[in-house]
């Protein structure tokens, strides 16, 4: 009996320092992506203070969190809520806010919950971010696979915040999980590629935290299925 604790405990330590190392061993964030990145930004809610992440995926459109948008069933106006990227850019009211259908807070199965975790917010400026181009939608994460996070919570400064972290080849079905650890004002923020070819992909967005083998991780949900069906719902329902 001692020597088969002994050998459990050793595997769980096994198992804790491989996920040590692979949230410690990445790369440098590519030197050369900061300006393809300025498409993200932050969430501001006047009414709580509070704030999530997000990112431009057209002009005067943000992709976030579902979260993070409020329930206004089928897009109707809402109040109290901007969105900025970095200065010199100014905030700019948002117009309308979408869930995805899919979505559902109350959901028994977490996987499924968290999975369709993806909204939009219109911006009451639908040129908002025309000039800094929109960064195309790459393929879903794969397991081991590098990508970069960027946020902006309020506590960050004058700028978003970006960081390299690996994927983890285990997680709940549907949902891409990544070892990193994510706070408040983190949920929404994109999950970007840099391609063999050096372009800028981007590739997820951050629905939810945990963790695994008392290491924090984040999940996301990959947008390349469920991003363009939401898109057509906003261009259906119109401008602001």
């Amino acid at each position: 009996m001692i020597a088969g604790g002994l050998v459990a405990n050793i595997a769980v330590m096994m198992r804790r320092a491989l996920v040590f190392w692979m949230i410690l061993m990445v790369p440098a964030l590519p030197a050369d992506a900061a300006d393809a990145l300025m498409a993200a930004g932050r969430i501001e809610f006047a009414r709580t203070g509070g704030s999530c992440s997000g990112v431009l995926v057209t002009p005067g459109v943000v992709a976030t969190a579902a979260h993070c948008v409020p329930d206004t069933d089928g897009g109707v106006g809402v109040t109290g809520i901007a969105f900025r990227t970095a200065p010199p850019a100014a905030p700019v009211r948002v117009a309308k806010a979408y869930a995805h259908p899919l979505y559902d807070p109350d959901a028994p199965r977490i996987d499924w919950r968290y999975r369709f975790d993806l909204g939009l917010l219109v911006l009451a400026d639908p040129d908002y971010g025309a000039d800094l181009g929109t960064v195309p939608v790459g393929d879903d994460a794969m397991p081991g696979e590098t990508l970069f996070l960027v946020s902006w919570r309020k506590s960050d400064g004058a700028q978003p915040r970006q960081r390299a972290w690996p994927g983890l080849s285990i997680g709940l079905g549907g949902l891409v999980p990544r070892g990193c650890d994510v706070r408040s004002g983190e949920s929404g923020a994109p999950l970007f590629r840099k391609t063999d070819e050096g372009a800028i992909e981007l590739v997820a967005i951050i629905s939810s935290r945990g963790a695994l083998l008392d290491q924090p991780i984040a999940q996301a949900s990959n947008l390349r299925l469920r991003l363009p069906p939401m898109l057509d719902l906003a261009r259906r329902a119109g401008s602001p």
